[in-house]
């Protein structure tokens, strides 16, 4: 007996890809995402130029076709997941193999999309965890993952925020799924600086990851932490975190040099109570 989401099913098969070719070939709306798959297609397609980089628009249109093709439905049905092939598309011009060329290896549609990412992209060996940087916003991650692909170093990459050794490098590349890509090279930096790595995960998820700014101090203080002998957690690091970076905002010559971490930890304690005083009164 026929259901009701076999039915739905079926007229979504029937009719995807002629939707498809319409929005392809539809002029451009400045129409949003109104909760529908055809208006997130359609969003996507007007954010990419019928004149200058064609390659995107056609790109994604190859990509919506050849997974409707490989019957990847539950990729195509979600907006999330349409989104991650817009973003493959936007390196269109960057594959090192043909998407028509991708097999389904996998039955989940985030296996399908991290699959079909190393096959547009990985000609050598990339970190799985910067696989998810195409669920996004950041076209420079993506652009990591496609410079790795391809076979450039970590130091090689573009704008890149922080100086990294080779083992930091190695590190990185060998960072677990679950980090992000902020949290992969504070990380990294803490393993180069000598930490072990229970040390370089208190870092990787403390503010540091929040900015790459002022990254020459930043890293005198990653050093200086992943150096401490004492047992660290994130709670006992973030406040002394906090309370440097204000001493090198009021004073920039403030320095790392010559301290350990008891007195810091110490005079951080003063310093939080101190400014606690001042909120109360």
């Amino acid at each position: 007996m026929e259901t009701l989401s076999t039915k739905v099913l079926t007229a979504f098969k029937g009719n995807f890809a002629a939707m498809v070719e319409r929005l392809y070939h539809e002029e451009p709306s400045l129409q949003g995402y109104q909760g529908t798959l055809e208006s997130s297609i359609r969003m996507h397609f007007a954010q990419m130029s019928a004149r200058n980089h064609l390659w995107k628009r056609d790109t994604f249109r190859r990509l919506l076709l050849h997974m409707y093709a490989k019957k990847c439905f539950a990729v195509l049905k979600n907006p999330e997941y349409i989104r991650v092939l817009a973003n493959i598309s936007a390196f269109g011009n960057t594959m090192v193999r043909e998407p028509e060329t991708w097999r389904k290896d996998s039955l989940t549609p985030q296996g399908q999309l991290a699959s079909l990412i190393r096959h547009c992209f990985a000609q050598y060996d990339v970190p799985e965890f910067l696989e998810y940087v195409f669920a996004g916003d950041n076209k420079i991650h993506m652009l990591w993952y496609v410079q790795l692909g391809r076979g450039e170093s970590v130091q090689q990459l573009s704008g890149f925020p922080v100086q990294f050794t080779k083992r930091m490098a190695h590190e990185f590349r060998a960072t677990p799924f679950e980090f992000t890509v902020e949290q992969a090279i504070r990380r990294a930096q803490a393993l180069g600086f000598g930490a072990n790595v229970l040390r370089a995960e208190v870092l990787a998820w403390s503010s540091l990851q929040r900015n790459f700014e002022n990254e020459a101090f930043k890293a005198e203080v990653i050093q200086f932490i992943a150096r401490v002998p004492e047992n660290l957690t994130i709670d006992v690091v973030e406040p002394v975190l906090e309370y440097v970076f204000q001493m090198q905002r009021q004073n920039p010559a403030y320095s790392m040099r010559g301290r350990t971490w008891a007195a810091l930890a110490r005079l951080s304690a003063e310093w939080h109570r101190d400014m606690a005083r001042k909120r109360e009164a």
